[in-house]
């Protein structure tokens, strides 16, 4: 057959990070965000229904239009509403990443989840 000689290669190119550098990227990243006033915290989300419209006003009322919403534990109404806006992004305390953290314009957080992360740090 016509085979190639030096075929491309699949490769992992992923880094493993050790648990102090990702804590200590995880604080920089939230103070970062509570100096430039970009860290909201509310009491909780009141998503009773998967609609898309309930995201959109609580996006207006509180002003931002770019956001990642973060729980303490994922709800399902909430992951159901915002998943057909682009800009923004559903995640709970234990799935969050410095670059879905730096992703996003604003960070909308529950007490509960900020508690945990607290504790995590």
């Amino acid at each position: 057959g016509g085979g190639v000689t030096f075929a491309a290669q699949p490769r992992d190119y992923s880094k493993k990070v050790n648990k102090k550098m990702y804590k200590g990227a995880i604080s920089c990243i939230f103070s970062e965000l509570l100096r430039t006033e970009r860290l909201k915290v509310v009491s909780e989300f009141d998503i009773t229904e998967a609609k898309t419209k309930n995201i959109t006003a609580l996006m207006t009322s509180l002003g931002v239009k770019d956001a990642l919403l973060m729980t303490d534990e994922l709800d399902e109404n909430l992951y159901l509403s915002a998943r057909n806006l682009y800009h923004v992004g559903v995640c709970d305390t234990q799935s969050i990443d410095p670059v879905s953290l730096i992703g996003y314009q604003n960070v909308v957080i529950t007490e509960a989840a900020l508690k945990k992360v607290e504790a995590m740090l």
